[in-house]
């Protein structure tokens, strides 16, 4: 079932006043504070349109324009959240807080991805996002190079290299800086960048030629494109720490690419299924999907006839899912067991969704066996 992905990212240096249709109707970008951008062209043409037709893209802004930028490489669409001249995110003096913006919002919003533009305001913005709206994921990258490598541990370095730290199953965090090349005036410029929008277009290609709730790690979901060469090298050794810690390392190989070849969130816990970047997306898919057919039910009676209602609209949508092999089973519970007295007389109605999850193969072993022995010649 491809489908869009919908990403968003927050702007600290005012990429929305700059690039942002005007008007004076409440209605117009960059009064609300929020600029949708369709596709890689309508990004280039805000560009073209504005007075840095000439300059391109540089000063304070210019990270985030590139992670915009990097991002729709991949075919997808943006919505960028900012400070507004009106409205509920306008502010005086244009500042714009980390834990309240407009992407946090998600009747105003829907979101699937938030990644960071760059920085570390923009990077604890995308966090606080998905972990208050718990219906996205936020893909955070390293601003600066790690700062140690050879690990020995499980990483730690989370306040050095990405600002912060985070044991959420809703925050992905992808290792790895690349420079790239972007032609300005007809002169190919040379510039750096951390992976999260990358990583992100990764997700919104998986979306478009997969599924939404595939991993988008792997060979041809997740090559990372536009990539003149990594600011720094990860070992085999290097990526089993980071991956301890819930870091996603991305990898050059010679001569073949970048990839992201891991498929963590920051949530390390060994047995929980939430530290799959494809267990959250498939929850996260289920969630939405359900509630967009059963809000229907609301203010109806919790009896037994809504209740067979409730299954009876859910069941299609676990049937699309288990016949694409994302999930090998599933049980939909909604009755007096879940569903008692005084559920009811909360005025709550429960639908519970036990999946068996389907774990994908995180790694290849080819062996060579002696046919007349059995042996294990290579391994």
């Amino acid at each position: 079932m491809p489908q869009d992905l919908k990403a968003g990212m927050v702007s600290y240096n005012g990429l929305v006043p700059l690039f942002g249709i005007t008007g004076s109707n409440g209605t117009s970008e960059t009064e609300t504070g929020l600029m949708t951008v369709s596709s890689l062209n309508n990004w280039l043409g805000r560009l073209s349109d504005s007075q840095f037709s000439t300059s391109g893209p540089t000063g304070a802004w210019a990270n985030e324009w590139f992670s915009v930028w990097n991002y729709l490489q991949y075919g997808g669409s943006c919505v960028v959240g900012g400070t507004g001249s009106t409205g509920a995110y306008y502010t005086q003096n244009g500042t714009l807080g980390t834990t309240s913006t407009i992407l946090h919002n998600n009747n105003q919003v829907q979101l699937d991805i938030v990644f960071d533009g760059g920085n570390t305001l923009s990077s604890a913005a995308a966090a606080s996002i998905a972990q208050t709206r718990t219906d996205c994921l936020a893909v955070i990258g390293n601003y600066r190079d790690i700062s140690s490598l050879n690990l020995a541990s499980a990483y730690d370095g989370f306040t050095a290299d990405f600002g912060a730290k985070n044991t959420s199953e809703y925050v992905v965090y992808v290792a790895g800086r690349k420079k790239f090349t972007y032609v300005s005036n007809g002169v190919a410029i040379v510039y750096e960048g951390s992976l999260s929008p990358d990583v992100a277009g990764c997700f919104a290609r998986t979306a478009k030629t997969d599924n939404i709730w595939v991993t988008p790690a792997g060979y041809v979901r997740g090559r990372i494109l536009n990539v003149l060469y990594m600011t720094q090298k990860f070992s085999d050794s290097d990526a089993t720490y980071f991956g301890q810690g819930g870091v996603n390392a991305i990898y050059s190989l010679p001569g073949e690419g970048t990839f992201l070849l891991s498929n963590f969130t920051s949530n390390t816990s060994a047995t929980s299924a939430k530290k799959q970047i494809s267990n959250m997306m498939l929850s996260l898919y289920l969630q939405k999907q359900l509630i967009s057919v059963l809000k229907r039910y609301l203010f109806t009676q919790n009896n037994a006839s809504t209740r067979q209602q409730v299954i009876n609209s859910s069941t299609p949508i676990l049937d699309s899912i288990l016949a694409n092999g994302a999930i090998s089973s599933y049980l939909l519970t909604c009755d007096e067991s879940n569903n008692t007295a005084a559920v009811a007389a909360a005025g709550n109605l429960i639908l519970d969704v036990t999946i068996g999850l389907v774990v994908p193969a995180t790694t290849v072993t080819v062996r060579v066996i002696n046919s007349a022995t059995g042996e294990v010649i290579v391994s």
